[in-house]
């Protein structure tokens, strides 16, 4: 099966997702409303969830960066996304260096990251050094304004945590006393 990005999709092309690239499944669920369904969005991620899952959900995102329908995700099939692309991306964390912090959570998860959960941050933060925590505090700061009054205030514990633990540890970033900047917004806050 050829696949030209000039011809609709119809919902048979569901059927045939295992033919597409991931690029082409990007262009797919963009392009036919599976970025509001979550029957749909379920089904494109098991198919990128398969022997080459990192560097295929790493395609998908930044195909669909490239759509303008990136920033407009239903915010329970963004929920989704973020679970099921966490989930592959997370088995590779203990493996990643700074480029690939900077990668994922300032350019690919962006439009995904109102949904990372506490859980989710606080994983994250276990495998980071300061540096890297610095990559996703500053991508987190990038959608504060998009995330849940209760997201905000679950994220803030996690955030405050990390920090007091490398303080206490003697490892706090720079040669100096460790500064917060705290964003407040409806009791919530955001550190930096």
């Amino acid at each position: 099966m050829l696949f030209s990005t000039k011809l609709p999709f119809s919902p048979l092309q569901f059927e045939a997702l295992d033919l597409l690239s991931a690029s082409q499944v990007a262009q797919l669920a963009a392009q036919s409303g599976a970025l509001n369904n979550a029957d749909l969005i379920r089904l494109v991620f098991d198919r990128l969830d398969g022997d080459n899952a990192l560097q295929d959900v790493g395609e998908f995102l930044t195909a669909l960066l490239r759509t303008s329908q990136a920033l407009d995700i239903n915010p329970v099939v963004r929920d989704i996304m973020m679970n099921r692309a966490f989930a592959i991306l997370s088995l590779h964390f203990e493996d990643f260096e700074s480029h690939d912090w900077v990668s994922w959570f300032t350019v690919k998860l962006v439009p995904l990251l109102p949904s990372l959960t506490a859980e989710m941050l606080q994983r994250v933060t276990s495998y980071t050094d300061c540096d890297a925590y610095h990559v996703i505090v500053g991508a987190l700061s990038s959608v504060f304004e998009q995330m849940t009054s209760l997201r905000q205030q679950e994220l803030t514990p996690v955030l405050l945590g990390y920090l007091k633990q490398r303080r206490a540890s003697g490892r706090s970033s720079g040669a100096g006393p460790l500064f917060v900047l705290c964003a407040v917004k409806d009791g919530a806050a955001l550190c930096l």
